[in-house]
């Protein structure tokens, strides 16, 4: 999730089902939303669930 083995622009969709709660860390959160956008296509969709987390 934080660094993937796929091409830019790959995807037309990306989703995330109850990933991104597990990364505790600022940096990490960035760090995988930077990964899902550099693999998504232009205009590219992205839909994703999370867990609302008390405290982050």
């Amino acid at each position: 999730m934080l660094k993937t083995n796929f091409n830019d622009s790959s995807f037309d969709v990306i989703g995330s089902n109850l990933c991104l709660h597990n990364l505790y860390k600022t940096d990490e959160r960035k760090t995988a939303g930077t990964e899902i956008f550099r693999i998504l296509k232009p205009n590219g969709i992205v839909i994703t669930q999370i867990l609302k987390i008390q405290g982050i």
